[in-house]
């Protein structure tokens, strides 16, 4: 019985075994289903609650809920950021707006304005760093040229959203003004109110355009490191506005000169096969000034790699006063007004950033004289010239140069035919015909001196070519007449007749004598020249020389082979 008994429980328990395992295993399988269920409810949990820290960080840094409200705030922000980055020709427009799904909005500004690539690339940085739900949508960039670093134009449209619900705020950020004035060199500032800023530092403010990092905290003062984000510093007012700029945790650490290398390139530089370049000074020209004068040369230099680095000028053994611009290359000197006339020589010479051995020399000349003076020039207003006789006249001048450097001519309308001046001596000399017709010319004698620069004298003389009445007066006739001789002389020009006597003064055209002795058939006269001799019947330009004083000078000569019927 007891053998059957023992059998018997173990067959029970052979044929109730796998109901038990079966159990075992589905135990099992619920406690693991339920420890995954507990750990993705953890798991949602924590996604819940990281979604609403998210929520919360996105509204606290994100546009107000009003849709106008988001547009001027937005508009502001973007607006004081193209002010501080030295945009120009700028427009900066709204760009609509746009309400999404009733949990959120977003806002657009339209930019259109121009600058550099150190200017817009200071735009973009900040805008990046700025803690603040926005993006650039679209952005178009041209460059006006290929070389250099030349200014860019650029429009963009930048969108910034705001979340339904979110608290509504008259400013993005916190606001106040300085107490104090504040130089470009202070570290040190303080302000009206901390209580909407950080606790803790460092964080960043804008102070007018200016960008400083707060660095410590001292009762009302902050410690600040200026220039900050790549602006300047600047001098500030008393109230100037000072605003936070929260900064992206995972920007924080970021610094706008990380990007210096960058800047230093030319980006909008179109490639080009290498070449040889030969690099001149050119445009250098020696020059002469007066004492008093300022002496201005503006030097160049051609054919270099402008790539390469900016040309820099300067002056070598030159004399005090003598300076040049090193970047346009404008030499200057300002001489005194008792400055030694003299050669002045000054050594220019160019050189390039980022290439030692870039090196161009020249010497340049600068000569001061004294001023030069016009001549001076003395002239007749009016002269008389016999047809058939030959007129000189001798103009006198005087010159700071010299006689001999003086070159004279004639201007005229029109020049009355053989009149001639001697370019070197300025000696007037004309021989009008005997078929010429007696009228008055008038000329302008012109003399100019060879300095630097020219100068000129100009007088004007009138010339009245007349008939010589000294060939139409004849003498017809010798007489006695009460005991005391008479020479008749005829005009047969006019029609006229004079008689003269011993010491009467003989004068026609420009014959001016004193009779000396009346013969049977000859008159003796004597004028400046010598004595002369008219035979009968001839007329007064056939007289003859007969005796001539020591070194007189003879203006003209007698016609002595005419023979009288």
């Amino acid at each position: 019985m007891l053998l059957g008994g023992i059998l018997a429980a173990v067959l029970l328990f052979g044929m109730g075994r796998p109901v038990f395992m079966q159990a075992l295993r589905d135990a099992e399988q619920g406690l693991a289903s339920a420890k995954r269920d507990l750990e993705v409810a953890s798991t949602n949990d924590m996604k819940l609650q990281l979604a609403r820290k998210r929520l919360e960080d996105a509204k606290s840094v994100c546009l107000p809920p009003s849709s106008n409200d988001a547009q001027r705030l937005y508009l502001e922000w973007i607006t004081d950021l193209t002010q501080e980055c030295n945009f120009t020709q700028t427009s900066v427009l709204p760009g609509g707006q746009k309400p999404r799904s009733g949990k959120y909005l977003l806002v657009s500004v339209v930019v259109d304005a121009e600058a550099g690539l150190e200017d817009f690339s200071r735009f973009l940085f900040q805008f990046r760093q700025a803690d603040l739900t926005h993006r650039i949508t679209k952005m178009d960039v041209n460059s006006s040229t290929t070389s250099g670093k030349p200014k860019m134009r650029f429009s963009l449209t930048a969108e910034g959203m705001g979340v339904i619900g979110s608290e509504n705020k008259n400013e993005l950020a916190a606001r106040t003004e300085l107490t104090g004035s504040v130089d470009t060199e202070s570290t040190r500032l303080t302000v009206e109110n901390l209580e909407s800023f950080p606790s803790k530092t460092p964080f960043v403010t804008k102070v007018g355009f200016e960008t400083i990092r707060v660095t410590g905290i001292n009762d009302e003062a902050w410690t600040v490191e200026r220039a900050a984000g790549g602006s300047e510093a600047q001098e500030h007012a008393a109230s100037t506005l000072v605003r936070y700029f929260p900064v992206a945790w995972d920007r924080r650490h970021r610094r706008f000169e990380e990007y210096a290398s960058f800047l230093e390139q030319s980006l909008f530089t179109k490639p080009t096969v290498a070449r040889e370049y030969n690099p001149e000074l050119a445009a250098l020209e020696d020059v002469t000034i007066v004492p008093g004068e300022t002496a201005t040369i503006t030097v160049r230099v051609d054919d270099y790699d402008v790539d390469v680095g900016a040309v820099e000028f300067s002056v070598e053994a030159a004399v005090d006063g003598i300076e040049i611009d090193s970047v346009t290359g404008q030499l200057r000197w300002e001489t005194p007004d008792d400055q030694e006339p003299s050669e002045y020589q000054a050594t220019v010479l160019a050189t390039q950033q980022n290439n030692p051995e870039f090196r161009l020399q020249q010497v340049v000349t600068i000569t001061v004289k004294l001023p030069n003076r016009s001549p001076e020039l003395s002239l007749p207003e009016d002269a008389v010239v016999l047809l058939g006789q030959e007129f000189k006249l001798t103009p006198n001048a005087t010159d700071d140069g010299g006689l001999e450097n003086l070159t004279w001519t004639l201007e005229a309308e029109s020049l009355p035919e053989g009149l001639t001046i001697d370019s070197a001596t300025g000696i007037l000399t004309w021989v009008p015909p005997l078929t010429f017709t007696p009228r008055s010319h008038t000329v302008l004698v012109k003399v100019t001196d060879k300095g630097d620069p020219q100068e000129s004298a100009s007088r004007s003389i009138t010339l009245e070519a007349k008939d010589d009445d000294a060939r139409y007066s004849r003498l017809t006739a010798i007489v006695r007449k009460d005991g005391r001789p008479e020479a008749w002389f005829e005009n047969t020009r006019t029609n006229s007749q004079i008689v003269l006597h011993v010491a009467d003064q003989l004068n026609v055209a420009n014959i001016n004598a004193v009779i000396l002795e009346i013969e049977a058939r000859v008159v003796t006269f004597k004028d400046d020249q010598g004595i002369w001799q008219l035979a009968l019947g001839n007329h007064a330009r056939a007289r003859v020389l007969k005796n001539a004083p020591p070194n007189a000078d003879r203006l003209e000569t007698g016609e002595t082979d005419e023979s009288v019927e």
